[in-house]
Formats: C-alpha cells, structure tokens, sequence
C-alpha cells in the first residue's frame, strides 16, 4: 500500500512498514496532518492501543483514518480503547462507517478520529 501511495504523488511523506505495537520513537509528536492506517487493525496484527500512537504524531487538529475488520473490533474491545481515547482528551470520533464493505468474507468498520487542539497522548500502559 506505501509503494501505491508514494506512486501517486498526492503525500508528502508516506511510511511503511510501521510497528505500532511500540512506540513510534523515530517520529516526532504532532508531526502529520493526516495519519492513514489500513488493513492493519486487524487480527494478528496492531493492537487497539496502537492508536495512542497514531495520536500522538498527528498534528493537533488533525485527522487519523482507519479501518478495522468488524470481528476484530468485536473481539478486541476496539471500541472500549476508543472510549478510553476519547474520554482522556486524546482523540474526538468525527465519523464511524460501521459493518461496511470490506473483504467478501468480512465486513469492516472505518473510523475517522480529530486529535483535539491540546491532546496529549499519554503513554501510559504501553509496553
């Protein structure tokens, strides 16, 4: 999907191969206007608390934009870690496309969060 982006040459900067089950340590905090992560919140994959991390390098003001296979928002709890987000200030839920088309076994959900003026995405319970 990186390879596909940069091809467009609509980003400024695209990064692949990201882990966001650690700390983001190589980019700076309120770095991106837009983050955009797909395909990655998944089974197996990117914990929901990967999140906090997407949080914390978007810009305040700025958008995150991600989508979630339905059976693992439903077995990971992904929306209680949304609740959690929102309630700390961290991120705000601006549009939620659930139960969606995704994959023809799956449906997904799409999820477009804003990191509020003054968010701080603290990095508490992170491994």
């Amino acid at each position: 999907m990186a390879v596909q982006a940069r091809q467009t040459g609509v980003y400024r900067h695209v990064q692949g191969n990201v882990d966001l089950n650690r700390p983001l340590s190589d980019y700076p905090s309120a770095s991106y206007d837009i983050t955009v992560c797909c395909g990655v919140f998944t089974l197996g994959h990117v914990r929901p608390d990967g999140l906090r991390e997407l949080a914390r390098v978007t810009r305040p003001n700025g958008f995150i934009i991600a989508s979630t296979r339905k059976s693992y928002a439903e077995t990971t709890s992904f929306e209680d870690e949304v609740r959690r987000l929102q309630d700390a200030g961290v991120l705000v839920l601006a549009q939620c496309l659930k139960d969606s088309r995704y994959v023809a076994e799956e449906n997904a959900h799409y999820w477009v969060f804003q990191v509020p003026e003054k968010a701080s995405a603290p990095t508490e319970g992170r491994p």
